[in-house]
């Protein structure tokens, strides 16, 4: 994140069961449950994602 011109890393931790509970509560979401599960529960790495989305930019 850029606050007044400097980068600002942070950490945030988050209860993951409480997340995911939170998401599959949405009514209106028939795919809310893997949603949750993928995202929320992903152990993929950054070059995982690399790997997923590289192609987009040239990589």
């Amino acid at each position: 994140m850029l606050r007044s011109g400097h980068v600002e890393l942070r950490h945030t931790l988050i209860h993951i069961e409480a997340a995911i509970s939170q998401v599959v509560r949405v009514p209106d979401d028939p795919d809310r449950q893997f949603w949750a599960e993928e995202c929320l529960r992903s152990d993929d790495s950054d070059a995982d994602a690399i790997r997923a989305f590289g192609s987009r930019d040239g990589r």
